[in-house]
């Protein structure tokens, strides 16, 4: 899209053209995080360890689709007294009934705290 051809749409046709923009693109993330308070550990098999009071995570191949089965676990991990924030900046994951197939799950060691899908 040129430059200046967002600038001459209207408010009702950037929504749109958003929307669309968004349906055409293939399957990623981008998760932003801050530690404000807390600690998260969880063990996987195929764990990436983050101990850093901010960063980013990514699906793998970001900011192409993510490979087909992809499994990985991110541990983020802050000091005592500090929580975890999360911002997730881009998010489109293939859409499925109740999240069974592609989903992006928040959880601490004894409860999950959220589940997101497409």
């Amino acid at each position: 899209m040129p430059a200046n051809s967002r600038d001459t749409q209207g408010p009702q046709n950037k929504d749109k053209a958003s929307r669309t923009l968004h349906r055409a693109r293939a399957h990623r993330w981008l998760l932003l995080y801050h530690a404000l308070c807390f600690s998260l550990s969880k063990a996987s098999a195929h764990t990436v360890e983050l101990n850093d009071m901010f960063g980013q995570i990514q699906s793998p191949g970001y900011p192409d689709s993510y490979p087909s089965d992809s499994e990985v676990t991110w541990n983020i991990t802050v000091p005592d007294g500090f929580r975890i924030k999360l911002y997730f900046m881009h998010f489109n994951l293939e859409s499925s009934y109740l999240c069974e197939y592609d989903y992006v799950k928040v959880e601490t060691e004894d409860q999950v705290l959220a589940t997101f899908c497409g």
